[in-house]
């Protein structure tokens, strides 16, 4: 069992009568929702301490400034996959509002892609939003993307297209609005995923790398025919309205990092395995409008 504290939007509607009408809608319905909120500027802490803002208009104002605050160019936790410790390790990556941007007949930045039901078994059903795997390393801060000889070099990442060895990022495709990222060799992954069951995993197979770190890119993206792919930006929040202050690049997203351990080595008379679960939030950074985002290496 997993425990998560839920993300608290501070200010995200004036409710307080006499200022405001109460948020409340009746039983059975998808209302209050992240857009209906009257507060249309978002607020966050930079890297300096300073406090970054974006107001934003039109139809999709409140959502934008909810997005505002879930904007990360970049994400950042652990993995763990050693055999003898029996670990396993998922990655829950969540964007909160991308139905918003998703479900119309065009897509709204900083989204590219819009949702898709349909019954062929070889195209993903969802909204399938491409990223990038950018850094794999082990404890030692040893760079998987190192390794540049062989047939396959990981980190390999199923499903997605293959990548030769050498290339300094893996693209990849996050399909759902919480989708749920599987470490560990593909070979031994079944149709769910190892903690949460999840039938719908992307997994990342680091090979020899049994522990370390990763980041995944959120403003990058690859696209074109096969043979002839191309990197490109995300355009910003707010690109298809308008905004005043600094808005930001890559995607609203969060989430953690679940492991799970497991004791096999019982004593005399034993016959209980233990079991050992542990929740670490994701880490990511921030690009603003205005300012140099962080180096692509």
């Amino acid at each position: 069992m997993y425990s998560y504290n839920a993300r608290a939007l501070n200010g995200y509607a004036d409710s307080r009568a006499p200022f405001g009408d109460p948020l409340h809608s009746f039983p059975g319905t998808t209302s209050p929702g992240l857009n209906d909120g009257d507060q249309f500027t978002g607020f966050v802490f930079a890297d300096n301490g300073s406090v970054e803002s974006a107001a934003y208009f039109g139809s999709m104002a409140g959502v934008n400034a909810v997005s505002y605050v879930f904007m990360h160019d970049a994400i950042m936790n652990e993995y763990n996959v050693d055999g003898d410790l029996g670990a396993s390790s998922e990655w829950v990556i969540t964007f909160p509002t991308k139905r918003f941007y998703v479900n119309g007949g065009s897509p709204v930045a900083p989204f590219i892609s819009v949702w898709s039901d349909n019954n062929d078994d070889d195209v993903k059903d969802g909204a399938c939003e491409p990223v990038l795997l950018d850094k794999v390393w082990d404890r030692e801060e040893n760079d998987i993307f190192q390794q540049t000889s062989g047939d396959e070099c990981p980190p390999i990442v199923s499903p997605g297209p293959p990548v030769q060895c050498g290339e300094p990022f893996v693209p990849f495709r996050l399909c759902l609005e919480t989708n749920v990222v599987r470490f560990g060799d593909a070979d031994t992954a079944g149709g769910a995923s190892d903690i949460f069951g999840s039938a719908g995993f992307v997994n990342v197979d680091t090979g020899d790398f049994t522990d370390g770190w990763a980041r995944i890119d959120m403003m990058r993206y690859q696209s074109g025919n096969v043979g002839a792919e191309q990197i490109y930006f995300r355009d910003p929040l707010g690109y298809d309205s308008d905004w005043t202050g600094d808005t930001q690049w890559g995607l609203p997203v969060t989430g953690f990092w679940a492991m799970e351990v497991e004791n096999n080595f019982l004593g005399d008379g034993g016959d209980v395995v233990a079991n050992y679960g542990g929740l670490f939030d994701h880490r990511a950074t921030r690009c603003f409008s205005g300012e140099g985002c962080r180096s692509v290496d």
